[in-house]
């Protein structure tokens, strides 16, 4: 080993953190971050780490602080966020069908927001400190994968006003709920093209009726929860699971994917060893729908994306994968197999 070469390179990488520092300083002083939203601070230090070598990607924090909303009918959700800070969603309205059309809306954006804000799963952002001695184990190790770290975006809750309205026979608000076919069917803000077709990369634009189908089935109508929360979760491969999964094709991009089924070109990624253990931990029984009580009707989808991290060039490239997913908030043990290598930000 040559150690003067590696002596020289941790001096560079340490000068490059160093600048790295000075840049956020500059960002602090200079833009006034206090004023920024919660959501702009997140998306400036994921931008920030993301640009930066994986060695020094530890020492700077993801600021990500979770968001708290309360769907309600102009009550509180006070047994979820009491002493907390919230942000009060008031979906009251002249129909239960617009009322249902609110939590919708609500519920896709908070999905994309997280995607978009973590960097739409392509940039390699959870790393461990002082890996120089252990890139060489991973070789011999093809199918090995760190255990996946995340980040809490938004918890999602229901108010009790809103969770009574289920006890009911009657169709009534959450029964209208539909967020799969929103994504189908709805832009996103400032886009020409919909949900479901940004996930995908552009490669889905409606649901197969085989799929829409399942949603409905027997399998799917299990209770929900009074909160969901959106997770964004990454691992890390030894090898590109994508070109791996698809018999060596280079093949990167997005996919939706909920219990029994998946959508894109990458779906059949979930083939693959390393992809369809985690995949699987989020088969029907991990997502959740927004339901209090009773069955829900639709299993809400997740997003995910397999490929090469966009990166600092270093010595060699790094694959994983990266998802975001509604999840049971009050399934402490599931999230915590899911994040079985830490939450980071503030949740």
């Amino acid at each position: 080993m040559n150690k003067r070469g590696l002596t020289a390179r941790e001096i560079i990488i340490t000068l490059l953190a160093i600048v790295g520092f000075v840049i956020v300083l500059f960002f602090v002083f200079a833009f006034n971050i206090e004023q920024r939203s919660q959501e702009e601070i997140c998306r400036i230090s994921v931008l920030k780490r993301g640009s930066v070598f994986e060695s020094t990607q530890a020492y700077i924090p993801l600021q990500c602080t979770t968001k708290k909303i309360c769907l309600s009918l102009g009550d509180k959700c006070d047994e979820q966020f009491l002493g907390e800070d919230s942000i009060n969603e008031d979906v009251s309205s002249p129909t239960n069908e617009q009322s249902a059309k609110k939590i919708e809306k609500i519920s896709a954006e908070e999905m994309y927001n997280c995607w978009s804000i973590m960097g739409e799963g392509k940039l390699n952002l959870f790393a461990d400190k002082f890996e120089f001695n252990l890139k060489d184990i991973s070789d011999f190790l093809k199918l090995e994968e760190r255990a996946p770290k995340c980040v809490i975006c938004s918890r999602i809750a229901l108010s009790p006003e809103l969770k009574k309205r289920t006890n009911v026979e009657k169709k009534d608000i959450l029964d209208l709920v539909d967020v799969n076919n929103y994504l189908q069917t709805e832009l996103v803000p400032g886009s020409t093209k919909t949900y479901i077709n940004t996930f995908t990369d552009r490669q889905v634009n409606a649901f197969p009726a085989e799929v829409r189908a399942k949603f409905n089935q027997p399998d799917n109508q299990k209770k929900g929860t009074d909160e969901i929360a959106y997770i964004f979760t990454q691992l890390k491969t030894a090898e590109d699971p994508a070109t791996a999964a698809m018999n060596g094709a280079t093949i990167a991009g997005g996919f939706l994917f909920g219990g029994t089924y998946s959508l894109g070109m990458l779906g059949k990624a979930i083939s693959h060893p390393i992809i369809s253990g985690i995949v699987g931990t989020v088969a029907i029984g991990g997502t959740a729908g927004l339901r209090a009580l009773g069955a829900y009707n639709d299993q809400q989808v997740s997003a995910g994306h397999c490929g090469t991290y966009t990166q600092v060039s270093e010595d060699k490239a790094k694959y994983g994968c990266s998802f975001v997913m509604p999840v049971d908030y009050n399934n402490v043990e599931f999230i915590n197999n899911l994040c079985s290598g830490g939450i980071e930000g503030n949740p």
